[in-house]
Parts: structure tokens; sequence; C-alpha cells
């Protein structure tokens, strides 16, 4: 169990490297409901809209994969 868990983590890891890194989508953190708070120099995002989005659509998928 603890080699699954950490391979998920991993695999989740190298993904969200990619997408940041590698790849450019333009509405991400850009929807309304994604609060960025800018003070002096320090910036502090939370994309709660992207992460909902992000939640919905992999709960559809895993949802398919299991029946």
């Amino acid at each position: 169990m603890f080699r699954f868990i950490f391979l998920l983590g991993l695999c989740l890891v190298v993904i969200s490297f990619i997408i940041t890194h590698h790849l450019s989508f333009p509405w991400f953190g850009q929807l309304p409901g994604d609060v960025t708070i800018n003070y002096g120099n320090t910036e502090f995002f939370v994309p709660f809209t992207t992460a909902l989005l992000v939640s919905v659509a992999l709960s559809v998928v895993m949802a398919m994969f299991s029946k």
C-alpha cells in the first residue's frame, strides 16, 4: 500500500511539473473565484474555482474507470 501511495504521489508531482513548465493553459488560474492578493512585493494566489474544476474532472474520470 505504501508503494502505491508513493508512486501515485510521484506521478502527481511529475504531471504537475509538466503542466506548469511545458503546457500553457491561459484559463488556468484566471477563472472567476480564483483569488489573487497582491501586497507590496508579495503575491498570494488561491485557485478555488480551478481546483474545483480539476477535482470534478478527476472524479468523473475515476468514476468511469471504476465501473
